[in-house]
């Protein structure tokens, strides 16, 4: 029994320190052109803003470090969801297949028009054998707001379709 939770404790050890060692740069860029309480970003060069009721962002702290969720979605069906695990604050992180689990990037399209349908389309961040898609920049956090950009390359979940996100950039009352 002794033997089991050393071994548990090692464990965690180990992916604390793996999780907080993934890729991060200190510069965290500018502060983008969302309004308050919105996501906005060019999908494929059409503009997306999320409406205010359907966007959010959380921090959940756990053992392993902390982990940002941010979503927005519009009354279209689109929504986009972020998700940086070992997050650490002000900062750039990269969404890359070698981190495959630790940060990532969907874009959800739904047909508004049928709502008893499925998801329409999806894409996502990473994907086999990617490499660096793309990057997500945190230029401020407090305890009530985070503020921060990205540019993400998604795929379709038929692995053919590539659908460029620019100009991406988010301010969030933390929830």
């Amino acid at each position: 029994m002794r033997d089991l939770k050393k071994l548990t404790v090692l464990l965690i050890a180990i992916l604390v320190v793996s999780v907080t060692s993934c890729s991060k740069d200190d510069d965290g860029g500018s502060v983008g052109n969302a309004a308050e309480g919105t996501l906005a970003a060019k999908i494929d060069e059409t503009g997306f803003t999320s409406e205010k009721l359907a966007t959010s962002a959380t921090i959940i702290s756990s053992v392993a470090g902390r982990t940002l969720n941010v979503r927005g979605g519009d009354f279209n069906g689109k929504t986009i969801q972020i998700g940086i695990v070992a997050f650490d604050g002000v900062g750039t992180y990269n969404v890359d297949s070698e981190d495959i689990i630790l940060n990532s990037f969907v874009l959800i399209d739904i047909d508004v028009s049928n709502p008893q349908s499925p998801v329409t389309q999806s894409w996502a961040a990473p994907y086999e054998n990617s490499g660096l898609v793309g990057t997500v920049s945190i230029s401020s956090e407090t305890a009530t707001h985070v503020v921060g950009t990205f540019e993400m390359k998604v795929k379709g979940g038929d692995n053919s379709s590539v659908i460029n996100i620019t100009n991406g950039s988010f301010n969030i009352k933390l929830q």
